[in-house]
């Protein structure tokens, strides 16, 4: 446990705040801690932000809505790009539709004891999609 100290910057609401979690038998201590994990449980991964960083190590790096973002987003989004970039982010949908048919199929084949899809059969399928969306 580290002790941090931190500035009100209104009192008067600091204390209001501090009154109605004393009433609901919430420490201020408790409150805080909540607030940290769940602001980083929601900006960790899956954040429409990025880092400028994050181009500078990755230049293929594409922004795209994060996955569970609302069907709206995503149509806003896809409507933005030009036929190159929609036919990658096409691809890109695919391959993720792949590999998740793949753990499901896996996850059967786990249940039934067969084996599962080596990485060549894997490689051919990741063929068959690029060949399929023109790449």
């Amino acid at each position: 446990m580290v002790l941090r100290t931190f500035e009100v910057e209104q009192e008067e609401l600091y204390n209001e705040c501090k009154k109605i979690l004393m009433k609901n038998g919430i420490t201020i201590k408790q409150f805080l801690n909540e607030k940290i994990k769940e602001y980083v449980k929601h900006h960790l991964t899956g954040n429409e932000q990025f880092q400028l960083t994050q181009w500078l190590d990755n230049a293929d790096l594409k922004a795209t809505p994060a996955l569970f973002s609302n069907n709206e987003t995503w149509k806003e989004h896809a409507n933005k790009l030009d036929k190159r970039e929609f036919n990658d982010l096409e691809k890109k949908v695919m391959e993720i539709k792949f590999v998740i048919d793949q753990s499901y199929t896996d996850m059967q084949d786990k249940r039934q004891g067969e084996k599962y899809a080596t990485d060549e059969e894997l490689e051919e399928v990741r063929k068959q999609t690029e060949m399929a969306s023109g790449f």
